[in-house]
């Protein structure tokens, strides 16, 4: 390595009379530290001397450490915009970095924009960056004449380190100058490399640090006030029927009190747990047209649950959280009962985390959690009340180990359970006919179930779930290579057998085993790319707290880009690559195979462009019927995805997106969405999120005809929405948050086709070709949806840590029912039919640590 080749190094300084920490670098300890200036532009021309000088000073005392970053700005206005705590705007910022643990793969970062807003996370396989991570520290700004300037405090509490007599630590300055698109880095990590926290530069000076175990306190209480409207919804009954309920209105008061605990049992070991823990401040899901037969999914939100993400990553989804406090389906009922109220979300009674390094190179995690039993008010025949059960009390566990086999390897190991205790007198009764015994009807699995689920009286209606599964993940000694996988089982244990949707039964004491791995070229000069392939055995189920799309299936597939990363003519970067993928069934069945060329790049009036032109094989679908029969799926003659964003540094700019995809036998597929951003004032911005779906001549599973065979119809389905969201921010800790969605979407279904079958034979394979006209089925199948959702939260950090919410949310349901004979369309007015629930939370929490 030659000497420039050689990481920064800088030295801290012990004092005994800290910085007061408000960002204008005038204390005394200042004076004291050694500074370095020793920065290098990363972007827009790597290599190049950086255009603003930046100066850092660090020192440190018994309890934290601190950072002076002094910018000077004499070629470009200082662009500061506040905004609340870790959302990223374009501002200017600096961020520092600092790998605590030695060990070249992680780091803390905390960063600070020119507005005064803060942002933190973690860095995780060298690479990987997670902002789920949040910590109690503090950073302030300070403006002057031609410059600005930032003051950290972190305290050594929160960061994770070991004991010995000097610690030299990793440490990663950056600058961001938005006008300029400049980035600055004291360490300089070349744009062409592979790793990143391998890259950093050395903090030295720091002696006597020791190991500290704190114990941290946030209780909370809350208050929360729901009105709702007389709603309309659609209930399973039993013989895989359904009806319209009608359920009253309601207006009700709750009350609530938790705690959140953090403990560092040792310096690198945290347990995180919470006792009824609430996350009412959490922003409402965006609501989506899905007309696949794959779940869609959302992104976890919930604070305690985004702690220790970078423990628990691994190459499968073999943790999908959501599932832990998730609002169950609607009831089965039997006819003639009425529903009065819709489902919550399910209880959580406490959770726990830990979360660590426990002894060398092995990192664990563990989960815990308990669900409370959930009910629903149903009105029975006879005109009594009960609460029908429909989630039982459940146990969710996991365990995460990590052993390191070298400073750029790993080998994992991950196993999950679900437990669930049931009352056996907790489900409704259906009596036996022709000698048969009674039978239990239990709930709705998922909205989506075909079939009601009949069980002897007594037996479980729910099932417990295990997994296992082991994992690597490997990065080359220079960075550019690196390599991932994961070998899993799942098995059921007591309760009754589940039916996926391509026909496969899943019996207690069942195993479906996993298979998929990755390797890739991350870094170089021009070429990088990747290859992957897996494997899913039939009976492989993980979704009891995991997220599966489909079991039953192989894949295989590559991407190859060639990219210039130094500007040339108008460009500051280019990427073109080529895609290709395959998937199948273990049957052989095709699933998709596809190409796709793109190429995409940033301008010197830094506009980004991707431009995508593929084509898709003719395929089938195995879950369409959701007995094991296979739809024929036609393929995509031509695809085209095109992508804008205009110039981020301006007061609006805005990105546009559209896919189109042009099908055999003349159907299409389209999406779009889009976004402005205005940013009206420092502290003030809005965005406008608009977004539209058209799909036309694809024929869709209805149900069974008279005959039993497979009814289709040819469906034309439509959605357009808007999101707005606005931020204000009063200061650094108080912020006020809007939201809004509206959201309109249809379906009309014409051209019934229909195909015989078979119910005691083979699942057929299902040919476009080979559909016969039929009559329209004898209900509506068409549907509408209209919502308008809403949320605010007002923000307030009173004291470090300690955090005043007040909420409102306006939620609906977004089905409208549809008579006989209506056709479905995008109506404005289904947002007035559909009901809606009005909540008032006021959240109140005080930290202590």
């Amino acid at each position: 390595m030659s000497p420039s080749a050689l990481p920064p190094h800088v030295s801290a300084v012990h004092v005994d009379k800290p910085p007061v920490v408000d960002g204008r670098l005038d204390d005394d300890a200042w004076r004291a530290a050694p500074s370095t200036s020793a920065f290098t532009q990363k972007a827009p021309v790597e290599g190049a001397a950086p255009t603003e000088r930046t100066t850092v000073r660090i020192v440190y005392d018994d309890d934290a450490i601190y950072l002076a970053v002094d910018c000077e700005q004499v070629g470009a206005p200082i662009v500061q915009r506040l905004t609340r705590r870790d959302r990223e705007v374009e501002s200017d910022w600096v961020s520092v970095a600092l790998d605590t643990r030695r060990d070249g793969k992680s780091a803390f970062v905390f960063e600070v924009n020119a507005g005064g807003a803060l942002l933190d996370g973690v860095r995780y396989n060298d690479t990987d960056f997670s902002q789920d991570w949040d910590e109690n520290w503090e950073a302030r700004v300070a403006i002057h004449e031609r410059a600005w300037s930032a003051e950290y405090r972190i305290p050594f509490r929160i960061l994770r380190y070991g004991t010995l007599p000097e610690q030299s630590w990793g440490l990663e300055i950056r600058r961001y100058i938005s006008t300029k698109q400049e980035t600055d880095e004291w360490a300089l990590v070349p744009r062409s490399a592979g790793g990143e926290v391998s890259h950093y530069g050395k903090l030295d000076g720091l002696v006597g640090l020791a190991a500290r175990t704190p114990f941290e306190l946030r209780p909370f209480v809350l208050g929360r006030v729901r009105r709702q409207d007389t709603t309309s919804l659609t209930v399973p009954t039993l013989e895989n029927g359904s009806f319209t309920s009608t359920l009253p209105g309601v207006v009700d008061f709750t009350p609530s009190v938790g705690l959140d605990i953090k403990w560092h049992p040792t310096q690198d070991l945290t347990l995180d747990a919470a006792i009824n823990p609430d996350f009412a401040q959490v922003e409402s899901d965006q609501i989506v047209l899905n007309l696949t037969n794959v779940e869609t999914y959302y992104p976890e939100k919930r604070p305690f649950f985004l702690e220790g993400t970078d423990v628990f990553a691994m190459p499968g989804r073999f943790l999908y959280t959501r599932r832990i406090g998730r609002v169950p389906a609607i009831p089965t009922l039997r006819p003639g009962e009425q529903l009065l109220d819709v489902p919550q979300p399910t209880a959580i009674w406490g959770a726990s985390k830990l979360t660590g390094r426990i002894a060398g190179g092995l990192t664990a995690g563990t989960l815990q959690a308990v669900t409370a039993e959930n009910t629903v008010p149903v009105k029975q025949i006879d005109g009594s009340r009960v609460s029908r059960v429909i989630a039982p009390l459940t146990g969710w566990n996991v365990l995460r180990l990590r052993s390191d086999i070298s400073d750029r390897a790993y080998v994992g190991f991950t196993a999950t359970s679900v437990t669930r205790a049931e009352r056996s007198a907790g489900w409704p009764v259906v009596p036996g006919s022709a000698g048969s015994p009674p039978q239990a009807a239990c709930p709705t699995p998922s909205q989506s179930a075909q079939t009601t689920l009949l069980v002897r009286e007594g037996d479980p209606c729910f099932d417990d779930a295990y997994v296992a599964a082991m994992d690597w993940h490997w990065r080359s000694g220079n960075g550019d290579w690196s390599s991932a996988g994961q070998f899993g089982a799942s098995m059921l244990g007591r309760g009754p057998p589940r039916s996926a949707r391509d026909g496969t039964v899943i019996r207690p004491g069942d195993v479906g085993t996993v298979a998929l791995g990755y390797i890739g070229k991350d870094g170089g000069e021009h070429w990088v790319g990747d290859a992957w392939a897996g494997s899913s055995g039939r009976k492989f189920d993980p979704n009891d707290v995991g997220y599966n799309d489909r079991a039953n299936a192989y894949w295989d597939g590559f991407d190859l880009e060639y990219r210039t990363l130094v500007p040339w003519r108008k460009w500051l970067e280019t990427h073109t690559r080529l895609e290709y993928w395959d998937n199948a069934n273990l049957g052989g069945l095709l699933l998709g195979r596809g190409v796709q060329l793109s190429t995409a790049g940033k301008l010197d009036n830094f506009w980004h462009y991707y431009v995508g032109i593929g084509w898709h094989e003719a395929h089938y679908d195995d879950r369409e019927m959701g007995d094991g029969a296979a739809l024929e799926r036609a393929g995509v003659v031509v695809g085209n995805e095109t992508q804008i964003q205009s110039d981020p540094t301006k007061a609006v700019s805005f990105n546009a997106h559209a896919r189109t995809e042009a099908l055999e036998h003349g159907g299409i597929n389209f999406n779009a969405d889009a976004g402005v951003t205005v940013r009206a004032l420092p502290e003030l911005d809005f965005e406008f999120l608009p977004t539209a779906t058209y799909n036309r001549g694809e024929p869709r599973y209805l149900g069974t005809g008279s005959e039993k065979e497979y009814v289709f119809g040819h469906l034309e389905a439509a959605s357009i929405g808007a999101v707005v969201r606005t931020t204000y921010a009063f200061a650094p800790r108080l912020t006020l948050q809007a939201y809004a969605q509206l959201f309109l979407a249809s379906g009309h279904y014409a051209a019934f086709v229909s195909y015989p079958s078979n119910p005691s034979g083979p699942r057929p394979v299902v040919h476009l070709a080979d559909l016969h006209p039929a009559p329209p089925p004898p209900w509506n199948p068409d549907f509408e949806q209209g919502v308008l959702d809403m949320n605010v939260v007002l923000r307030w950090e009173w004291r470090l840590g300690s955090v005043l919410y007040f909420v409102y949310t306006r939620s609906q349901v977004p089905n409208v029912a549809l008579g006989p004979g209506e056709i479905g369309s995008l109506d404005l007015g289904s947002v007035r039919r559909a009901p809606a629930a009005d909540t008032l939370i006021l959240k109140l929490s005080y930290w202590w640590g």
